[in-house]
């Protein structure tokens, strides 16, 4: 097994709703964090101490990504209208604030291209939306105007564009009650269904990420019946065949939320929050490039532990992991040398 490091910050309220991280070209850690309705921000220091500041004393649902400048990029729902802002901590720190959209409902994600300009995707109403910020506005495109609406937990997207600056789009479709996903530029999209429709809803608690090459790594939800749950891997490849595994499946079991990232190895590192009764535990799952599995509990098992966990990888392939322990009013951060098996 790898050797694994662990360090954890106690906060002041149980009651982190989500939370990001992401690693800078310098191995510096960077965090962002809900408390009790306030948007948080935090460095992970070489000697695992932290650094946290409050970035919006109303703000939440936040979402973060780094450019090759260091610049840290963020988007986030402020006050009860649930407005769309985009904050910008530069070289120096600096923080600075400004509205993109009114009135957004859920599932903001940000991202960052080669260019260093801001990407963002959020549900208003029935539609899924991308903006970006050219020059100092922001100009919105509609992905999707009918996904539909069924709650906090299935309206997630994710976003991500690769090294040609091409977006890559994932979110869930209330209407089709299935993960879609969407790649375009410019405000062009093209969108396939992840799975073919059936009786069976997946896509809830979606992650996505995409790799050197331009495949698609997704993980979410398949709720088969009422009883019985599926956590699944998708991949699809940049020719667009598309390949599904279980990871998990089992009639008592529950999953909440995931998250992935690929390597440049070939290799996949999946997080996901597993449920047994009242209990809850953070699972690690790697993926290397010839199929092998290397499976662990990072966290738990003990009521509402592992939640709204984030994965990122620094440049020597250590693995950085953060999630909440809920019942123990911790905001818990895991790191994991990288694996050379």
């Amino acid at each position: 097994m790898c050797r694994r490091v662990l360090a954890s910050a106690r906060l002041e309220s149980w009651t982190v709703a989500r939370s990001g991280i992401a690693v800078d070209a310098m191995s510096r850690v960077h965090v962002l964090y809900e408390d009790e309705g306030r948007l948080m921000y935090g460095t992970v220091d070489s000697d695992r101490s932290w650094t946290t500041r409050e970035l919006d004393a109303d703000g939440i649902q936040g979402s973060l990504a780094i450019d090759a400048s260091g610049r840290v990029h963020i988007s986030y729902l402020q006050g009860e209208q649930r407005d769309l802002r985009y904050g910008l901590l530069d070289a120096a720190a600096t923080w600075s604030s400004q509205l993109v959209a009114s009135r957004v409902a859920f599932g903001t994600a940000m991202a960052v291209d080669a260019a260093g300009r801001a990407h963002i995707t959020y549900y208003v109403g029935a539609a899924l939306y991308h903006s970006a910020l050219e020059g100092d506005r922001w100009v919105a495109s509609t992905v999707d105007a009918n996904v539909g609406f069924r709650g906090l937990d299935e309206a997630r997207s994710a976003i991500a564009i690769d090294g040609a600056g091409q977006l890559h789009i994932a979110y869930y479709d209330g209407v089709r009650r299935g993960v879609r996903y969407a790649h375009g530029r410019d405000g062009v999209f093209s969108i396939e269904s992840v799975e073919p429709t059936s009786a069976a809803s997946h896509g809830e608690f979606l992650s996505m990420n995409v790799d050197r090459a331009g495949g698609v790594h997704l993980a979410y939800v398949v709720r088969v019946s009422n009883v019985r749950r599926t956590l699944r891997y998708a991949y699809r490849s940049p020719a667009g065949a598309y390949r599904l595994t279980a990871v998990e499946s089992g009639d008592r079991y529950d999953y909440g939320e995931t998250a992935i990232v690929a390597d440049d190895r070939g290799g996949v590192h999946l997080l996901y929050r597993h449920t047994v009764s009242a209990d809850s535990s953070l699972m690690y799952e790697y993926r290397d490039g010839s199929g092998r599995r290397l499976s662990e509990q990072l966290d738990g098992s003990w009521p509402l532990a592992g939640y709204a966990p984030a994965i990122a990888l620094d440049r020597n392939g250590g693995v950085h992991v953060v999630s909440n322990r809920r019942t123990r009013g911790q905001l818990h951060y895991t790191f994991r040398y990288p694996c050379r098996e």
